[in-house]
């Protein structure tokens, strides 16, 4: 085995003594004198193609001896990089061919319907439900026939108003800049929906209740009256107020405490059946609050009949 490696070291030597001999020798010399047997050109060719096969074969050789050297040194290294060599070689023949591939699609137009082909059949597999729609006074179902869909809202805090809606109509907003602290007020004919008036009564800055009263009685029989606080009512509403509020049909206007929050549908000249949900009360509680001192806002809404809940 020891020869076997020596041959090679000899190989190498005459490899380097050959290459010395082409790099002084011209390819139209005439005759080739550092060459034996080569007077002519074509001696000269054939011996080059000679030289050129003797010149592969000792690299071969130079490859086993360097193989020799270093392959008792670090052989999993050496493994390791010949397979990181051949994955970059298949990695980068792979990424010439996907290319050009890709780029042939691009050209003939065969990649843009075959990705509108897999749009189409993503938005046929997907099943999607549609929104809810919103119907008058944002309720989700829609109100029977011949009634009347309505909304009281009561405010949140100090920054979120209150609202009343009436048949879609929004009453008292925000929007229409005609809601404030203390009692809303909304007065609707019962039988035609028609807007009556509005109005707002500060209770905590001033006594606003006795103007309260007197607005809503100047209220026509057989209306509705439409309620919700906002911020605080509770302060300066007044014991004869409360007892108007209760002939209208509040059961809760007492338990209204400060800076609660009240919302209720009131009758004049007649009456709701009793199991009609005309009203609610949420107060501020030590401990709990959406914000703060004051609760969350709460709210009625349903569909009123003019001639089953009219009575």
């Amino acid at each position: 085995m020891n020869g076997y490696w020596e041959y090679a070291r000899t190989q190498l030597q005459n490899w380097q003594q050959d290459q010395n001999v082409f790099s002084r020798t011209s390819i139209n010399a005439q005759p080739a004198a550092n060459i034996p047997g080569a007077s002519t050109r074509s001696d000269f060719r054939y011996h080059k193609q000679y030289h050129e096969e003797r010149c592969t074969m000792q690299c071969m050789c130079i490859i086993l001896l360097l193989r020799r050297n270093y392959a008792p040194l670090q052989p999993p290294l050496i493994i390791a990089g010949r397979w990181k060599f051949v994955i970059i070689v298949v990695g980068c023949v792979a990424a010439w061919y996907m290319g050009k591939l890709l780029a042939n699609s691009m050209i003939d137009g065969s990649l843009q319907r075959a990705l509108s082909a897999i749009q189409e059949l993503a938005l046929k597999a997907t099943i999607t439900a549609p929104f809810p729609k919103q119907h008058k006074c944002a309720h989700w179902t829609r109100c029977p026939a011949g009634t009347f869909a309505f909304l009281v809202l009561s405010g949140g805090a100090k920054f979120r108003p209150p609202q009343i809606c009436f048949e879609d109509e929004m009453l008292l907003s925000s929007v229409k800049n005609n809601v404030g602290r203390g009692m809303n007020i909304a007065i609707v004919e019962a039988k035609t929906a028609k807007t009556v008036d509005t109005g707002n009564f500060d209770l905590w800055g001033g006594d606003k209740s006795e103007r309260m009263i007197e607005f809503v009685k100047k209220a026509p029989d057989g209306s509705l009256i439409l309620m919700t606080t906002y911020d605080d009512s509770y302060t300066r509403l007044t014991e004869d107020a409360k007892k108007y509020i209760e002939e209208l049909g509040s059961r809760q206007i007492r338990s209204l405490t400060f800076r609660g929050n009240w919302v209720f549908l009131g009758t004049k000249g007649f009456t709701l059946p009793k199991n009609f949900q005309r009203e609610k009360v949420l107060n501020s509680q030590k401990e709990g609050n959406r914000y703060g001192s004051w609760p969350a806002e709460i709210q009625i809404d349903g569909c009123f009949s003019p001639k089953t809940d009219y009575l």
